[in-house]
């Protein structure tokens, strides 16, 4: 059985979106979307709450859209807020 187009782009999606943490006011993913379409993504995904690229970065210190520790050269971890 072929899957749809929107089954696959969703697939697509998983493959290059993960929130890894998900809070009331922050949350946090390892993506390799631009800004616009993680900001999509989490608003899709996690409503209620208009999700937005926080101004700040992470508790640890480290600056919001840091590279990944484990695919350096494709993801980048962002921190959101409502």
């Amino acid at each position: 059985m072929q899957s749809n187009g929107g089954e696959q782009d969703m697939q697509q999606v998983k493959t290059t979106f993960n929130a890894y943490a998900i809070g009331v006011y922050y949350a946090s993913a390892c993506t390799s979307l631009t800004d616009d379409e993680a900001v999509e993504c989490m608003r899709t995904e996690y409503p209620p709450g208009a999700w937005k690229i926080a101004d700040e970065g992470f508790a640890t210190g480290q600056a919001n859209g840091r590279q990944c520790d484990q695919h350096p050269r494709t993801r980048r971890h962002v921190l959101f807020t409502r």
